[in-house]
């Protein structure tokens, strides 16, 4: 599983760098990378509202559009010559920020459609869980680099990354769940429950068999 995750990664980074030198070319580089985390943050504010109002298709679309951001800002960090620690701080914020954003669109619109209860208390768990799995890495990150190992930040930033459902996954599944609607959507919320929880405690484990 994590090969086909990581072949798709690859594929997906493929298509942003060359979508980064375009953006690179006709700004003359006067788009920067946290110009682009800021506006995927922003976006992810109508995003949220679409889905609270049940307007799923048009939120799984403006969905894959800008979490593409989320590649979009690397690769043109990268080819700027600008990886600098406030960018990744800023990137690893606004992701949080924008989970959090979608869940709280998901659970609004679970309980306005009087969904049952027991899927507004697994949208909480997918929540949680999916905050708590980046907390795990960074964590990790913050306990390897107290080590005193001279690690640069994307290195450090690549140790914990793994397990069944990263953020990048998971943001793909809501996509598909908005465009495929109900009862599709509460399968996917289901899912991202259960493997979000497993991919925490498989980056646990990591941690301490890493810091043993």
């Amino acid at each position: 599983m994590q090969k086909v995750i990581d072949t798709l990664e690859k594929i997906v980074r493929r298509a942003v760098r060359s979508i980064a030198v375009v953006i690179n070319h006709v700004s003359r580089g006067h788009i920067r990378p946290n110009d682009i985390t800021v506006a995927s943050l922003v976006m992810h504010l109508p995003i949220a509202y679409l889905i609270a109002t049940n307007h799923l298709v048009w939120a799984g679309i403006l969905l894959i559009i800008f979490g593409l951001f989320d590649t979009l800002d690397g690769e043109l960090a990268r080819l700027q010559k600008r990886v600098s620690d406030v960018g990744g701080l800023l990137d690893t914020v606004t992701d949080r920020v924008k989970e959090l954003l979608l869940h709280c669109g998901l659970l609004y619109l679970f309980a306005v459609t009087d969904q049952p209860i027991a899927l507004l208390l697994v949208t909480l768990v997918a929540c949680g869980a999916s905050l708590i799995t980046p907390f795990v890495k960074a964590k990790g990150e913050a306990i390897i680099a107290t080590y005193g190992h001279e690690l640069s930040y994307d290195r450090l930033n690549r140790m914990f990354k793994g397990g069944i459902l990263p953020y990048a996954v998971r943001i793909a599944l809501v996509a598909a769940g908005l465009l495929a609607g109900f009862p599709a959507l509460s399968w996917v919320v289901v899912a991202i429950a259960v493997l979000a929880t497993f991919t925490m405690l498989e980056r646990l484990v990591s941690i301490i068999r890493s810091i043993r």
